[in-house]
């Protein structure tokens, strides 16, 4: 990662991962969101690119840009946003099910400190949004820095469009 680029995700990280869980989960998914069709624009026309990120990560593992791995974890990050979306209020990382659906995420702590700290549900899912956002952004084919700061703004303009 070159230093502009490190800088400019290390602050939208900061800002991001400040925020309440639910600005957490929309933003987190609209970069990943974004990053995935980014990925594919590489390989497919701009309109045949559907919406959502389950569509878009059906169709980056079907092109063979992402992993059947990654593409699952891309799944599950998804559901987990649709739990938080359809309620819309009150949806925390400790709500059972989002709990629940968090422990499904690869855990990317390394065993020997997994034996030492506790994953919270909030913390399993940071890091799978920034391991897989890591991933979508380092492929062969490259692109351009990503407006991390455009995509925080995304992600605000959904919760205050949501209430």
């Amino acid at each position: 990662m070159l230093e502009s680029e490190l800088k400019c995700f290390d602050d939208f990280w900061a800002q991001l991962s400040e925020r309440n869980d639910w600005t957490i989960v929309v933003g987190g998914i609209a970069l990943l969101d974004q990053q995935l069709h980014d990925l594919l624009l590489g390989r497919i026309p701009a309109q045949e690119i559907p919406p959502g990120l389950n569509a878009r990560s059906a169709l980056g593992s079907s092109q063979g840009l992402i992993s059947p791995t990654e593409a699952q974890e891309l799944c599950r990050l998804a559901q987990i946003h649709q739990e938080f979306t359809r309620t819309r209020r009150g949806m925390s990382f400790d709500n059972p099910q989002i709990a629940q659906l968090c422990l499904t995420l690869y855990d990317h702590m390394p065993a020997a400190l997994q034996r030492h700290e506790t994953r919270t549900s909030k913390a399993r899912f940071l890091d799978a949004v920034l391991f897989t956002s890591l991933a979508l952004r380092y492929r062969p084919i490259q692109m351009p820095c990503p407006d991390f700061k455009h995509q925080l703004q995304l992600a605000r303009e959904a919760c205050a469009l949501s209430g």
